[in-house]
């Protein structure tokens, strides 16, 4: 390497954005914090900012994934004095917060806002939230149900704060134009920029699948509805599928439930589970399926359904969350949550003409283009540099 090729390198980081971001970062928990990882570690960001990410989730919920995420008083100090001293010990540009769509976000907000407000720096926000709302309860009591807090008066004063704080903020973006408009009714401000989720890794070229392969990949949890979706095969009427499982059991019980449910199947040598599975040996099982199922009963905005489009699946999944915007064909794609019989039915139409399945594959495969890494980060990269910009 020569002496003009090494300062121009020199040159290159020199120049760039020192920023500070503060984000969830547990991979592979999935969400905000996958998504947080991502966007960070991307070409984009490289190539314009030197990124320092400060963790904002407590320690117990990353160690104990299952355990209920609740912050302290204790965590929100010990949040604001690392941020504080991050910030004394270098020069930044810029905060950007990726911040979940719960109470957290209170937290994670009052900690950027103290931040900005001290050393004078422009914040970004990009909120992961639902058009559920920031108090639902996302436990599910039975089919179809689950159990929400209703807008009362500590409701409305929740929103009013949360509104307030992002009033403070010099960009705010949220995933889709969808849930942008909810959170309008709440008396949010209007979103600056749409950022979706982004997918990581999609092959060079659409290839066709095994047309009689599913797959699943995510949390083992009624609420993904895995149970669901394995009492929904046992209705097959033939043996020619097979269903691989990727993620794993969060509770003891449900591991239990599954093996209560799975001591009749009459399928049950077809059904494959094989635990949290990473990297290339994560994407070889997208690569062989053709057919991607996802039947749950909440959702926001998943990227297993970016994933699986990325390798060229046929998805079927449940008109929940965001999902419906993402799919290019929701009346052939999408069933109710928690209709066994129509998952089947949508299974079954797959497998009986893999031409149809194939075709959806490869529709999928040209869309999610769209949802690429870099094309989403080069997004978030514009949105901090035009505040960067504005405030020289």
């Amino acid at each position: 390497m020569d002496l003009s090729t090494n300062l121009q390198k020199e040159d290159e980081v020199n120049n760039k954005n020192k920023l500070l971001v503060l984000a969830p970062q547990s991979p592979p928990y999935g969400g905000v914090a996958d998504q947080s990882s991502l966007l960070i570690f991307s070409k984009p960001f490289i190539k314009k900012f030197d990124v320092t990410a400060i963790r904002t989730n407590p320690i117990r919920s990353i160690e104990i994934p299952s355990v209920a995420k609740k912050g302290s008083l204790k965590h929100v100090n010990s949040l604001l004095r690392s941020t504080m001293a991050e910030l004394r010990s270098q020069e930044y540009s810029a905060i950007q917060l990726v911040t979940n769509g719960d109470i957290s976000f209170i937290r994670d907000m009052l900690v950027a806002i103290i931040a900005k407000t001290k050393y004078k720096l422009p914040l970004a926000v990009h909120l992961h939230a639902s058009r559920m709302g920031f108090w639902h309860s996302r436990t599910v009591h039975s089919v179809g149900t689950r159990q929400s807090v209703p807008d009362g008066i500590m409701g409305r004063l929740g929103y009013k704060l949360c509104s307030f704080l992002i009033s403070h903020v010099d960009s705010f973006s949220q995933l889709t134009e969808q849930i942008d408009e909810f959170y309008l009714t709440k008396g949010f401000r209007k979103a600056d920029a749409i950022l979706p989720n982004a997918v990581a890794n999609r092959t060079k070229v659409f290839e066709k699948g095994d047309p009689t392969s599913i797959l699943f990949v995510g949390r083992l949890t009624e609420e993904k509805g895995i149970f669901d979706l394995v009492n929904s095969l046992a209705l097959m009427e033939n043996k020619n599928w097979s269903l691989n499982i990727l993620g794993d059991f969060s509770i003891e019980e449900d591991r239990l439930k599954m093996d209560t449910a799975l001591a009749e199947h009459p399928w049950r040598q077809n059904i494959h589970f094989h635990g949290i599975v990473s990297g290339e040996e994560k994407w070889n099982y997208y690569r062989n399926a053709s057919i991607f199922i996802l039947p749950s009963y909440v959702e926001v905005f998943p990227v297993v359904i970016l994933e699986a489009m990325a390798f060229g699946c046929a998805v079927i999944s449940t008109e929940v969350g965001e999902i419906a915007s993402i799919i290019i064909d929701p009346a052939s794609c999408l069933v109710k949550p928690g209709e066994i019989f129509a998952i089947k039915e949508a299974i079954s139409a797959l497998i009986a003409n893999p031409s149809k399945c194939f075709e959806f594959g490869a529709q999928n495969y040209l869309h999610v283009k769209k949802y690429e890494l870099d094309t989403v980060a080069s997004s978030f990269v514009r949105q901090l540099l035009n505040i960067i910009g504005n405030t020289v």
